[in-house]
C-alpha cells in the first residue's frame, strides 16, 4: 500500500531533481535571453534549450529539453525532452513528449495540450483542462488543483482545494483542506494578477469530484470531514482519513537546582560565551566606545535602550519606504515585480534577525562588558578577560528564579541604549572633522 506523500516533501523532491538535473547537464545546450524569447512556427531547436525572458513562446519544435526561466512561458508547438520550468505563469498548449517539472504561480495544460510522461510541480493552481491528457503520474502541491482532463497515472498531492472532473488511470492519494470552512487567509490576496490570457477556475474548498469523473484505481484523502463522491465514479475503494494532527508536547520548565535545569544554564553560558567573543573579536574598539558612553551617561542609556523598539519601527518604517521606492524603479526598468517582492523580503528580515540579535545577545553582552570594565577601573584588561568576567556576572544574575528575568531586561536596556549613544557620538565627531 503506498504512503500518503506530504505536499512539502514534493516540494522538495521537485528542487531536487531540478539542482540535481541542472548540475550534472552538459554545456552543449543552447541559450537564449532577452524581454521575449520565442521560437517560431516551423523553428527546429536540435539541442537543449536555455531560456530567460519576461515571455517565451515556443511554436516550433525543441528535440531536447526546455529549461526555462521567466514571468511567462507559452508552449504551443513541440517540446521532444522534459520541461523545466520557473515563471509566473506556465501553459502547455501543445506537446510536452517527455516530464514536466515546474513552479509557477499557475501551471495550466490547455485544452488539446500533451504530457508525455509525469508532471512534477508546486504553484498557487494547477488546472488540466478539459480535453488535456497526461501519459503519466501528477505529483502536486498547491493551493488548488482542477483535474478536468485525461491522467493516466496517479494523482497524489495536496491542496486547499481539489476538483476532479476528469479521468483518472491509476490511484488518488491526496492531503486537502476542509470543505465546510474558508482558508484563513486567502493567499489571491497577496497573489500578484495573473498575466493576460490566463485565468485558474474557480473551484470549492476542499475535495469535489463531479459525476463525470472516472477514478480507475482507488481514491484515498486525508480531510476533517468525508466528502460524497457520486456512484460509480471511482472504480477501487473509496478511503476517508483524518488528518494526522501531531500535538507537540509542552515541557515544564526546568526546576531551580535541577539537572534539566543545569544543562540549560550550561548551554546559555555557552551561547553567551561565544557571541561575547564573537563580539570582542569583530568590533573590540565598538565595546570601548558603547562602555564609555554607559558610564558618562547611564540614564540617557537606559532611556534611549526603553525606546528602542519604538526607533525600531520607525527605522523599519523609513526603511520599507525607501527600499519599496527603489524596488519600484528597478520593477518599472526590469519588467520584474519578482524583484520588487525580493528586495523588500531579503531587506526587512536582515533588519529583523539583526534587532533580534541586539536584543537577545549583544545589548546585555555591552552591558556585561562595561561592567566588568567598571571592576577594574585603570587596570589594563585584555578585552577577552573583560569579556568573559561579564558573561560570568551576567550568566549568574540572570540564573536568579524570577528576579534574573528583570536583570537581563536592565542590561538589555543598557546595552541598547549605550549603543545608540556611541553610534550617534561618532556621528558628530565625523561630521565635525569634515566641517573643518
Amino acid at each position: 500500500m503506498r504512503n500518503r506523500v506530504h505536499p512539502f516533501w514534493i516540494m522538495g523532491l521537485i528542487v531536487a531533481l531540478v539542482v540535481t538535473w541542472s548540475a550534472s547537464y552538459p554545456a552543449r545546450a543552447e541559450s537564449r535571453s532577452g524581454e521575449e524569447v520565442v521560437v517560431a512556427v516551423g523553428e527546429v531547436v536540435d539541442d537543449d534549450l536555455y531560456a530567460a525572458a519576461d515571455r517565451i513562446v515556443i511554436d516550433g519544435t525543441i528535440k531536447g529539453d526546455l529549461i526555462a526561466f521567466g514571468r511567462v512561458v507559452l508552449i504551443n508547438g513541440t517540446v521532444e525532452g522534459d520541461l523545466i520550468g520557473f515563471a509566473q505563469a506556465i501553459a502547455v498548449r501543445g506537446i510536452v513528449r517527455d516530464d514536466v517539472r515546474a513552479a509557477a504561480q499557475a501551471f495550466v495544460v490547455e485544452k488539446g495540450g500533451l504530457i508525455g510522461d509525469d508532471i512534477n510541480v508546486g504553484a498557487y493552481g494547477v488546472a488540466l483542462q478539459a480535453g488535456s491528457e497526461v501519459g503519466g503520474n501528477m505529483w502536486a502541491a498547491a493551493s488548488q488543483v482542477s483535474s478536468a482532463g485525461r491522467l493516466a497515472g496517479d494523482l497524489v498531492g495536496g491542496a486547499q482545494s481539489v476538483h476532479i472532473a476528469g479521468s483518472v488511470g491509476g490511484d488518488v492519494e491526496l492531503l486537502v483542506g476542509d470543505g465546510e470552512a474558508e482558508p484563513d487567509f486567502p493567499l489571491e490576496l497577496v497573489m500578484p494578477p495573473l498575466p493576460e490570457g490566463f485565468e485558474l477556475p474557480r473551484i470549492p474548498n476542499g475535495l469535489s469530484v463531479t459525476p463525470e469523473a472516472r477514478v480507475a484505481g482507488r481514491l484515498s484523502y486525508a480531510s476533517r470531514f468525508p466528502v460524497v463522491v457520486p456512484e460509480g465514479v471511482v472504480r477501487g475503494e473509496v478511503i476517508h482519513r483524518p488528518p494526522e494532527i501531531v500535538e507537540e508536547e509542552t515541557q515544564p520548565p526546568a526546576e531551580f537546582g535541577s539537572p534539566a535545569w543545569a544543562i540549560d544554564q550550561g548551554q546559555r553560558l555557552l551561547r553567551l560565551i561565544l557571541v561575547g567573543l564573537l563580539v570582542v573579536w569583530l568590533a573590540s574598539r565598538g565595546l570601548y566606545h558603547t562602555t564609555a558612553a554607559l558610564w558618562t551617561r547611564p540614564l540617557s542609556s537606559l532611556g534611549w535602550g526603553i525606546l528602542s523598539p519604538f526607533a525600531m519601527l520607525l527605522f523599519l518604517i523609513v526603511a520599507g519606504l525607501v527600499i519599496l521606492g527603489v524596488a519600484a524603479l528597478l520593477s518599472y526598468i526590469l519588467g520584474s515585480t519578482a524583484l520588487l517582492t525580493l528586495l523588500l523580503s531579503a531587506a526587512t528580515g536582515t533588519i529583523v534577525v539583526i534587532y533580534l540579535m541586539l536584543v537577545l545577545y549583544i545589548g546585555a553582552l555591552i552591558t556585561a562588558f562595561a561592567l566588568s570594565k567598571r571592576i577594574f577601573r585603570t587596570r589594563t584588561v585584555h578585552p577577552v578577560w573583560l569579556m568573559l568576567l561579564g558573561i560570568v556576572i551576567l550568566w549568574v544574575l540572570t540564573a536568579i528564579p524570577v528576579v534574573g528575568v528583570f536583570i537581563g531586561i536592565v542590561f538589555v536596556l543598557f546595552g541598547l541604549g549605550a549603543i545608540w549613544l556611541a553610534v550617534r557620538r561618532i556621528g558628530v565627531v565625523e561630521a565635525e572633522a569634515l566641517g573643518t
